[in-house]
Parts: structure tokens; sequence; C-alpha cells
């Protein structure tokens, strides 16, 4: 998402790093060219295109974890950032696990009491944070960023594009058969929660 590509420049910027955005399609599908520049325009360094074999829907890492590894093994990124949906929670922890990475979920960013940044989950950063830029930030992270909790960036950088030729496809064991929105989902992006009990009054 471009909160997550938003999230991912503040912090590249803050580490001196590069930041790459990964394109999973099938080239004929998407205006290469347009989508480029957008992703340019909120902050990639680069962008990578997987071309060939482009999964299809839903994102799942049964679908979408062979060619997001192969970006992983080619790239070595110190940081990997998935919005958390649905496909995103089931894609990012098993990543972590394929490369022995720290996984958090949510993520959020804060100051440390020396000026570091430590990236946590949203409203638990403390004790459990990550230090970005640490002495140990040779083990990959990968994280997952709320819909709605980060601000995109803007600018004006005109990304190097890559090509890779994506792995041979396999058929998941799986067939999507429904799909339905998550009337609870909500929740988790309300500005302002209202409860009772509890003392409250």
């Amino acid at each position: 998402s471009l909160e997550a590509l938003g999230l991912g420049r503040r912090l590249a910027s803050y580490l001196g790093a590069a930041l790459t955005g990964v394109v999973v399609a099938d080239a004929t599908t998407l205006d290469r060219g347009e989508l480029t520049k957008i992703l340019g325009r909120h902050g990639a360094d680069r962008v990578l295109w997987s071309i060939g074999h482009g999964p299809t829907e839903p994102m799942i890492f049964a679908t979408h974890g062979a060619v997001i590894s192969t970006v992983c093994q080619l790239v070595r990124p110190a940081l990997v950032l998935v919005a958390a949906t649905p496909g995103g929670h089931d894609l990012a922890p098993r990543l972590a696990v394929r490369f022995g990475a720290a996984f958090v979920e949510e993520a959020s960013l804060a100051v440390g009491p020396s000026g570091e940044l430590l990236l946590g989950r949203a409203g638990r950063v403390g004790s459990a944070a990550i230090r970005l830029g640490a002495a140990d930030g040779a083990r990959m992270i990968v994280a997952t960023v709320t819909p709605h909790s980060a601000m995109k960036a803007a600018g004006d950088r005109e990304p190097e594009v890559i090509e890779i030729r994506a792995p041979e496809p396999v058929s998941p064991p799986l067939e999507e058969v429904s799909r339905a929105p998550d009337l609870a989902a909500t929740l988790d992006e309300a500005r302002v929660v209202v409860t009772a009990g509890a003392g409250v009054s």
C-alpha cells in the first residue's frame, strides 16, 4: 500500500537506505510506466517488477510466497513492510519464518529515550520495540502496517526500475469459495472508541 510505502520512506531516510517497492503482477495487465511514477512520487527509490508469471488473488503466502522470497533473496532487505490486509496477515509472518526474521505485527514508529527510532506494535511501543539501526541489524525484520495508520510520502523521485522473472506458479492446495467484509475490522481503524463499564461513567 502507499501508506506502507510512506512509512518505509521515513525509515529509509532515517537509516540512509534505499527503498524498494515491489509489484507482483502480469506486466500486460497494468500501465507499468504510470504505476512506476506513482510509486516514485510516494517515496520509492527503486521499483522491482516481478514479471512473467504473476500470481493472482488471493494474496497469501501460498500464492505469493515464492515470488516475495525470490525478491528477498535478491535484494536482501533489512526491513520488509506489508499492508495489514487479510492476505498480508497470512503472508508476512510466514515470510518471517522462512528467513528467520523478526516479526512485528501492525507496526508503529516511536522515538526512544536517546533519540533512536523504535519499531513496535501500534500502541505498545516500549520494551517490546525493535531499535532500528542496531548493531544486530543484520537480522531481517518483517512488519505489517495497519491501514490508515501511516502517512503517505510525497516527492518527485524517478525510481530505478528492476525486472526479475517470477518463479513458475505453483497451484496451491486451496480454492477461494467466498469472500465477505468483516464488519468488526473497522474497529482497528477507528479514531475514537467509546466503551462503558469498568469504572467508566
